[in-house]
């Protein structure tokens, strides 16, 4: 709490210009529009006194981060065309959360879909995964993120698992 040698008689607070006086050292604000915004206190005392007593920069995140991901194999390479049966690196460390150009705050989720028939709609979870699949085909990878005030963001990326195995020869007879 804030004192002083006399009594404290109001609390200015300016919100991006608009000012309010109060009695109350606790003051709650709508920002309606999302960006950076300016809050500063100045205390007032019965003898005339001032100072300021905080001067802050608030943002406001009303956007939903951006979700993006590479996929690379054992040589650090990135690709979207791989083997059956080979382990692949998931990287989403390049997904970011800015308002107006200005980091807003944090990815703190990543969820990873690999399209696979498990009755699972997340198979892993983080911001680089390894996954491997086992059977030829087209997939759909998709990535959700959420960044720390709950926004969320997500990407799809086609991926084509070649069939490596050798094929194999019944005879019958």
């Amino acid at each position: 709490g804030s004192t002083d040698n006399g009594r404290i008689v109001n609390y200015t607070w300016d919100f991006d210009g608009t000012v309010n006086v109060t009695e109350e050292a606790v003051q709650s604000w709508n920002f309606t529009e999302q960006g950076p915004h300016k809050v500063v206190l100045t205390i007032y005392d019965n003898t005339g006194m001032s100072s300021i007593s905080g001067n802050w920069t608030i943002y406001v995140d009303g956007t939903d981060p951006v979700a993006s991901f590479k996929i690379e194999d054992a040589d650090g390479a990135t690709v979207t065309t791989f083997d059956e049966e080979t382990v692949m690196s998931f990287n989403a460390s390049a997904s970011t959360d800015t308002v107006d150009g200005v980091n807003a705050g944090e990815i703190v989720e990543w969820r990873w879909d690999f399209d696979v028939e498990d009755g699972y709609g997340v198979q892993e979870e983080g911001e680089k995964v390894n996954w491997t699949y086992i059977d030829p085909g087209t997939y759909t990878v998709t990535l959700n993120v959420t960044d720390s005030v709950g926004n969320e963001g997500s990407i799809t990326m086609p991926v084509v698992v070649l069939d490596i195995r050798e094929p194999i020869v019944q005879l019958e007879g």
